[in-house]
């Protein structure tokens, strides 16, 4: 999620700098933990949403209305956005006298939730502020650590851009489901079957969505119970944790699997809903 610090660093920046024309800070690096930079006015709709980022890939835009690579990279920018859910645009549109000259560079197209424009005289200095000229970009993973500096509107840059960006998203996972039991049981003893859901850190678990994990055994294994409602797991706000107690009543190989179905929240209140499997395979003499 959208580290809760940001705001509040990055505004001390912006007042070191407007306070000295010759301070500048340096540009973010790979790895480095990066707050949003801070524009108090203007923005053409709502300024960027920490709930609406959560999860998705943060592209930072400077751009100048200007410069015509700008407008190349417009057009690269809006169809990255709109193909890909999890992709999170706040663009910052320098020598913009108006809204309606802003307009003209906005990457976001009035579709809600996916990013913000900004522009006006703190934007006019803010690319230069942190060393990125007009056309410059920053990539930001979910966890809000730099993946990405694109120092201009080459296209060499745009593709590296790109690239990480689709990468990136493609390696985000709402949930994590891992299992374990025993490779090999004894006939007539109880054992365990063990599942769990681990949720992304921008999702907590959610009682609004039908939940059940159900176990299909073979003929010769029996279980205290084969279906799990929410009330028979251990659940907290990020891990769901549930057991199936078994016994096998013959030696032989054997193969159990679970379907798992579960809720969650994001961070804008919307709930999803999760749906995955577990296999176990064990022996018992």
């Amino acid at each position: 999620m959208v580290p809760p610090m940001r705001t509040l660093a990055f505004a001390a920046l912006v007042l070191g700098v407007l306070g000295s024309a010759a301070a500048r800070a340096d540009i973010p690096k790979v790895g480095d933990q990066m707050p949003w930079p801070t524009v108090k006015k203007y923005w053409i709709d709502d300024p960027p949403n920490a709930s609406d980022a959560a999860g998705k890939v943060v592209i930072h835009w400077f751009c100048s209305a200007k410069v015509d690579t700008c407008r190349d990279d417009l057009a690269r920018l809006v169809d990255l956005r709109e193909n890909n859910a999890k992709v999170y645009v706040i663009a910052y549109i320098s020598d913009a006298r108006n809204k309606k000259a802003a307009g003209k560079m906005d990457p976001i197209r009035e579709d809600v939730g996916t990013g913000a424009v900004a522009y006006g005289k703190e934007v006019n200095r803010l690319g230069a502020m942190i060393g990125l000229p007009a056309g410059g970009s920053i990539v930001q993973d979910v966890d809000g650590k730099v993946a990405l500096v694109a120092p201009s509107t080459d296209p060499e840059f745009l593709d590296k851009r790109d690239k990480k960006v689709k990468d990136l998203t493609d390696a985000i996972k709402d949930y994590a489901v891992t299992y374990n039991g025993p490779s090999a049981v004894k006939v007539g003893d109880k054992f365990a079957l063990d599942v769990s859901v681990t949720l992304a850190a921008w999702l907590t678990t959610s009682s609004k969505a039908p939940f059940e994990f159900a176990l299909t055994a073979p003929a010769n294994i029996s279980c205290t119970s084969t279906k799990l409602a929410a009330k028979d797991v251990t659940m907290d706000s990020h891990t769901i944790k549930a057991t199936f107690s078994c016994t096998a009543a013959k030696a032989g190989s054997y193969e159990a699997s679970a379907t798992l179905r579960f809720g969650y929240d994001n961070p804008t209140k919307a709930t999803g809903v999760g749906s995955d499997s577990a296999r176990w395979k064990f022996t018992a003499k």
